[in-house]
């Protein structure tokens, strides 16, 4: 028997089954906001967040130090500067340091709060994998 052109064709219009390859790839992709979670996208920003507010800390104690060893100087030579910039600096200092207080704090709640957020979004995922 000969094929046809009419044949060729059949066979190429049939449809094939999408193997289990794709359909994985699909559940996941389906799924990208709950694997985000499951793999710590919080705790990584949490930790992001607290290092910036240690990094800005350690900025403002050594400002405040070098401050402080240098108001004898500028107390005796130039004494509008003591008297004008220094509650300056000092206003910046407390203003900095309520900011890096305050991204420890965020910082550390994201952290703690993603640790029960991963744990569920794997189980999520899991389920969602495995359901047909």
């Amino acid at each position: 028997m000969a094929i046809t052109p009419e044949s060729q064709r059949r066979q190429l219009i049939a449809p094939q089954a999408p193997s289990q390859k794709i359909i994985t790839r699909q559940k996941i992709r389906e799924n990208m906001d709950v694997l985000r979670t499951a793999s710590g996208a919080n705790s990584i920003q949490g930790f992001g967040r607290m290092t910036i507010g240690a990094i800005v800390l350690s900025v403002i104690f050594s400002l405040a130090t070098l401050l402080a060893v240098l108001y004898g100087y500028f107390a005796e030579r130039i004494p509008d500067i003591a008297r004008y910039l220094y509650p300056l600096l000092a206003g910046l200092i407390i203003f900095l340091f309520y900011f890096a207080i305050n991204n420890i704090r965020d910082g550390f709640i994201m952290f703690e709060a993603s640790k029960e957020q991963e744990d569920s979004a794997l189980e999520e995922f899991a389920e969602k994998l495995l359901q047909n």
